[in-house]
C-alpha cells in the first residue's frame, strides 16, 4: 500500500491509500434523479481508497454527474462495505476508464471505513507502526471535524 496525495484544483481532505494487489468491488446504479433503480452489478478494480471516496477502473463509460448515485460493494479482508457515492471525475487510462467518486456523507460508515483502512495498513506493512499511528490520528481528526460540521436534526 502506498499513501497517495494529489495536488489538483480540488484539494482532498483525506489521504488516499493505494491498495496492493487486485482489489475488486462491484458497482450498481442505486438512484437516478432521486428515484431508486435496480441494475445488475458490474465488477470494477479499486485503485485507492480513503474515508471520503475511492478511485476505480472499469471498461464502462459512466457520466460524471451528481444526478445519479452508485452503490459500491467492497470487501477488504473481513470487512464488507456497501457505500453510496457520486462520480466526481473520469479519465481514460490505457484501454479503460478511471473514475474518482466521493462517498455520500455517513459518519458511522466513515468511522468503520477508517478502522478497516487502519487494519489494512497494519496488515500490509506491520513494520511501519509510526505511519499507521499518523494515519489513525489524521483520520480521527478529519472525521471529528466533519462530524462537527454536520447539522443533525432530531
Amino acid at each position: 500500500m502506498n499513501i497517495k496525495s494529489h495536488s489538483s484544483a480540488v484539494k482532498r481532505q483525506q489521504v488516499r491509500i493505494r491498495l496492493r494487489g487486485i482489489v475488486l468491488a462491484s458497482i450498481t446504479i442505486d438512484s437516478v434523479a432521486d428515484r431508486a433503480v435496480q441494475t445488475g452489478g458490474m465488477p470494477v478494480l479499486v485503485d485507492n481508497l480513503s474515508m471520503n471516496g475511492l478511485e476505480f477502473m472499469t471498461h464502462l463509460r459512466l457520466p460524471v454527474s451528481r444526478d445519479y448515485q452508485i452503490r459500491i460493494s467492497l470487501k477488504m479482508n473481513e470487512w464488507e462495505f456497501s457505500l453510496l457515492a457520486n462520480v466526481a471525475w473520469r479519465r481514460v487510462q490505457e484501454n479503460m476508464y478511471a473514475y474518482g467518486c466521493s462517498f455520500i456523507p455517513d459518519v458511522q460508515m466513515k468511522q468503520a471505513l477508517a478502522a478497516a483502512l487502519e487494519h489494512q495498513l497494519t496488515y500490509m506493512n506491520p513494520k511501519y507502526r509510526r505511519i499507521h499511528e499518523l494515519y489513525v490520528r489524521m483520520s480521527r481528526e478529519t472525521a471529528n471535524a466533519a462530524a462537527n460540521r454536520l447539522d443533525y436534526k432530531g
